[in-house]
């Protein structure tokens, strides 16, 4: 009786333990296959490839900074200004990707997991780049072709404006990338290209604002005859 026993202890342990070992195989297997994939999607925030993308993000920020203000003049659309728009949208829709695919830092801590990243990019920009991005095709879908008329020609300034909204992402890109350069040299001049862009923002701004602000009746762009139309363009000596 006692020797069954031991038998029997003997062949439940071995059974528990083919068990185990088989469990823990499945779990090893299933946190290789995602570790996997995780290294196949993600990108690690200051790879290089992640660098080009955020100085080209850099460059559409400010290119719809620059368009912003210009809602003050009455600018003709060129078959040009539609093709840049379609690039614009085009490369905004490919950043959500790649927002969707970058890892992040929380701390000191890298995180490059598939589900965090995407979690964490719902959480924080998702939404914004969604009605931005959206805005952008709805509006070269159903106006880029369309003929000018007075509710059509806001459709631009409305997208203008949402743009606007990305410069709220150019501090914080400016970080990530100052963050990736290590050297001094680099990073004074990165410094210096900051506030210069800032600055001449800035100026842009306020020009763009006192002539929009000359354009009301009786004001002094009106007065001075210093419009944008034909025959009335800038250096008008006429009384």
């Amino acid at each position: 009786m006692t020797n069954s026993m031991r038998q029997l202890r003997f062949a439940a342990s071995g059974i528990s333990s083919k068990l185990a070992f088989s469990g823990m195989s499945k779990l090893s297997l299933r946190v290789g296959q995602r570790s996997f994939w995780a290294e196949c999607w993600a990108i690690h925030p200051q790879s290089s490839q992640r660098l080009l993308w955020d100085v080209l993000s850099v460059v559409f920020i400010l290119h719809g900074l620059v368009m912003l203000p210009l809602s003050a003049f009455d600018l003709p659309t060129t078959s040009t200004d539609r093709a840049s728009e379609y690039i614009i949208a085009s490369f905004w829709t490919c950043d959500m990707m790649m927002s969707f695919r970058s890892g992040f830092f929380s701390g000191i801590k890298l995180t490059m997991d598939p589900y965090l990243i995407a979690v964490n990019y719902i959480k924080n920009w998702f939404l914004p780049d969604v009605c931005i991005v959206s805005a952008e095709w709805v509006a070269q879908i159903l106006f880029g072709n369309s003929p000018s008329s007075a509710r059509l020609i806001r459709v631009p300034k409305i997208v203008r404006f949402l743009r606007g909204l990305r410069g709220l992402k150019l501090i914080q890109t400016f970080s990530k990338l100052e963050a990736i350069v290590t050297s001094s040299w680099f990073v004074l001049c990165f410094s210096l290209l900051k506030m210069g862009s800032l600055l001449s923002l800035g100026v842009h701004f306020m020009t763009c604002g006192w002539y929009a602000v000359g354009s009301q009746a009786d004001g002094w762009v009106t007065k001075s005859r210093l419009g944008l139309n034909d025959g009335d363009g800038f250096g008008s000596t006429d009384g």
